[in-house]
Order: C-alpha cells, then sequence, then structure tokens
C-alpha cells in the first residue's frame, strides 16, 4: 500500500473515533440532563374532553382555561368573556401520565390551572416533560411554562434541572410577582411532600430556589404590592406528633420567614369551638389553605380547616401579617364549610360554600353576611375581580357552546377598592 493509502486510512479512521467519541459525549450528557421539550406528543387526543380550570383575566375581558380529553391529553385555551369562541394556545400534550390534574378549588391541595401574570400578557400553565431522577433514571413529571400573548411564543418557567434530584416531581399552583418577572410555585412530591420553588419569569432562565426548608409547604402567593411572599408551611414533629398549619412571610430568596399563624390541634377549638363542640372526639390535624393578599398587600385571607378532606368543616379569615393580634373570623358560624376567599372591593369578597354536599358561590360581607349566593355545578371555578360573575366549568354544557363553561353572574356591584 502506498504512503498516500496509509495516510489515508489513518485520517479515516481518527475521523471514525472522533465522530464515535463525540456521540458517546452526546448520549451521556443527553441521559443525564432534562428535556426541556415536552415530549409528551404520540398520538392524537381522543374520546370526551371536558374543559377544566377557568380563569379570568385581570381586565375581566378573557378566559383561560384547560382542555382535557379521556386520552389524558391537556390543551390550553382562551375565550373571551362571552365565551363565544375558543382559541387553543398550544397544541394537545399529556401532562404527567401518572397524576392526574388537580382543579377544584374546594380542596386544601393547590390547584393546577392557568394564571394570568398581572399585566394579562402571560398566562402560566402546567406541561409535562421527562428529567432525569438521581440514579440518571428518565421520569415523568411536570414544570411550568408560560403563553405570551403578545408574540404566541410558549416560553418556561420552572423546569426540573439536572442537578435538581429531590424527587419533587410536579410543580403546580404559580403565583406571579407584581413586576411579572417572577414566580413562586408549589414544587409536590410522593406522600405529600411539598416545597416553594422561585423561578425567574423572564423566558430565558429558569433557575429557581426555596425559601422554605421543610417538606410540607404550598400556596405561595405573592403580595400585590413589593416583593413579599406569604406561604403556607406544615409543621410534624414526628409519626404522632400533632400537625401544626403556620402562615409564612418573607422575601424570595431570603433564608428566613417569619411565621405570622400558627394554629395546632389544641388551637383548633379555641378559633372554632362552635365546630368543636359539634365534632366532640373526632380528630384535628389543622390545614392551612386559599391564601390570598388584599389589593392594598395590607392583611391575608385563608381558609382553615380541622382536616385535608372534610369540605363542610372549613372557615375564612383574616389576619394582618404587620400586627401582633389574632385573626378575624370572615365566614358564618352556620355549620356549613367556606372555602377560597378571594378579596373583592372595600366592603366584600367571594367564596366557595359546601352546603349539603353541593357547591354554591357566595358573596359576603366583612361582617360575615351572606349577600348573594349562587350553586355552581362544580367546585372548579375563577371569581372576576370586580366580584360580577364567576366562571364554573360545567361539562353539561358542552355540547351548548364552543366551551364547557358556563358563567354565572351576581347581582351585587361591589366596586373595585381593597378590603378594609
Amino acid at each position: 500500500m502506498s504512503r498516500s493509502g496509509v495516510v489515508g486510512r489513518r485520517f479515516a479512521v481518527a475521523a471514525v473515533v472522533v465522530v464515535c467519541v463525540g456521540v458517546a459525549r452526546w448520549w451521556l450528557t443527553t441521559a443525564s440532563e432534562p428535556i426541556s421539550e415536552p415530549s409528551w406528543r404520540s398520538g392524537k387526543p381522543s374520546g370526551a374532553y371536558r374543559d377544566v380550570a377557568p380563569c379570568w383575566s385581570h381586565d375581566g375581558t378573557r378566559i383561560a382555561f384547560l382542555r382535557e380529553w379521556e386520552t389524558g391529553h391537556v390543551q390550553l385555551c382562551v375565550a373571551p368573556a362571552d365565551l363565544s369562541r375558543v382559541h387553543p394556545l398550544t397544541q394537545p400534550e399529556v401532562v404527567n401520565p401518572d397524576v392526574p390534574l388537580a382543579t377544584g378549588i374546594a380542596s386544601m391541595q393547590v390547584r393546577d390551572a392557568p394564571v394570568w401574570s398581572p399585566d394579562d400578557r402571560y398566562v402560566a400553565f402546567p406541561r409535562g416533560a421527562w428529567f432525569a431522577d438521581g440514579a440518571g433514571k428518565l421520569r415523568p413529571g411536570s414544570g411550568l411554562w408560560a403563553a405570551d400573548l403578545a408574540t404566541g411564543r410558549i416560553v418556561p418557567l420552572a423546569l426540573h434541572r439536572a442537578e435538581y434530584d429531590d424527587g419533587f416531581r410536579i410543580y403546580r399552583a404559580p403565583s406571579w410577582s407584581a413586576d411579572s418577572g417572577r414566580i413562586a410555585f408549589t414544587a409536590v412530591g410522593s406522600l405529600d411532600r411539598s416545597l416553594i420553588g422561585f423561578a425567574l419569569a423572564d423566558g430565558r432562565s429558569a433557575s429557581f430556589e426555596r425559601p422554605d426548608r421543610f417538606d410540607a409547604s404550598a400556596w405561595a402567593v405573592f403580595a400585590p404590592t413589593g416583593s413579599r411572599l406569604a406561604f403556607a408551611q406544615a409543621i410534624i414533629r414526628g409519626p404522632s406528633a400533632g400537625r401544626v398549619a403556620t402562615i409564612r412571610v418573607g422575601e424570595p430568596g431570603g433564608r428566613v420567614a417569619g411565621c405570622v399563624f400558627r394554629v395546632a390541634p389544641s388551637d383548633y377549638a379555641r378559633l372554632c369551638p362552635t365546630d368543636a363542640s359539634r365534632h366532640v372526639g373526632r380528630p384535628v390535624q389543622p390545614y392551612v389553605a386559599g391564601l390570598r393578599w388584599t389589593p392594598d398587600g395590607e392583611r391575608l385571607l385563608f381558609a382553615l380547616g380541622p382536616t385535608a378532606s372534610d369540605r363542610e368543616r372549613v372557615s375564612l379569615w383574616m389576619l394582618s401579617p404587620l400586627q401582633p393580634e389574632e385573626p378575624r373570623r370572615l365566614s358564618p358560624d352556620d355549620g356549613y364549610g367556606y372555602f377560597a376567599p378571594y378579596p373583592i372591593g372595600d366592603r366584600y369578597f367571594g367564596a366557595g360554600r359546601c352546603r349539603g354536599g353541593r357547591y354554591e358561590a357566595v358573596l359576603l360581607s366583612r361582617d360575615g353576611t351572606v349577600v348573594e349566593a349562587h350553586p355552581v355545578p362544580s367546585d372548579d371555578w375563577d371569581w372576576r375581580s370586580d366580584g360580577t360573575a364567576v366562571v364554573c366549568s360545567d361539562n353539561a354544557r358542552r355540547a351548548a357552546q364552543p366551551a364547557g363553561l358556563t358563567i354565572v353572574r351576581f347581582a351585587a356591584r361591589v366596586g373595585v377598592s381593597s378590603l378594609r
């Protein structure tokens, strides 16, 4: 063989080696990195669908919701306030094959639902993705993305990262900061473990950190002014210890979040004496849920339940994080369950009511008087910001209109100033 042929063969072998090394390096890298683009695209949705998790825009002109098929595919959609047409914003995808969407607002657990940014430009929503766990195996989970309604782009908000192997696979319930530049969310794992994550929302980075150090935190919500973040946190000292529910307020990224409310099982009877006397001997493991700031950022509304599942014993409260005082009860002590408080105007707030196993949307005054109440077909709804209507998931009406949603109107006109 000529010298040139030997040289050519050596170059060819070297090229093959380089390519093989490159392919191996690529495979090892991609196997250990998360798949940022959702991979649940096989097949097409089929069978019946239902429209769930509606959320009204802040200006009251649009409604975002999720269309969910029997095959598990989910699609983000937006409709005008009259529900006259539906605009799909994403292709149908399976969010997570292991965990169904949680969309009801009567639960003590956080919700899977679209959330509008304060400027109504973005809609945050859950999206499925594979990611690598600590053992290098790919697992199904869900991250948070946003639809940019100005450009039509779908941008990442909070994704699973390669070094994040704590087992918190489901990201839920995003809350936007007042400048739409950050989100806080709940990361959920097995055995009801959950913690608070915090991510930049600039469409380029998905860095995140945790302001809490416990495995039972949820309901993160940014204050409408400033950068304060409130969230609920449970403290469980041991297998036989009672559950202590707390509300904490801190600064995102900070190491300390001050406790502004604390209720142990022994405290529940003091706060809810009528309920405790009606259910003597029944176990109490307090839960705090449904945190909402008033528009002025000075007070917090929340729901307090004796357990995670008894919806007809939940009550509503308001507290001032800056004042060392007992919270004030907002809901009537009438034996019904009230949940999901929503501040409306300077004298009212909206809520849900569980009455004889059925749900109602109610408008209450600040002294606990029920001003107006309407039955709703499910516990999956959202208030319009001015309190004039709620939009509710109603699959019985799917064939009668483009969206399987219904609007329940309220006669009261309450204004939009802050609750005091």
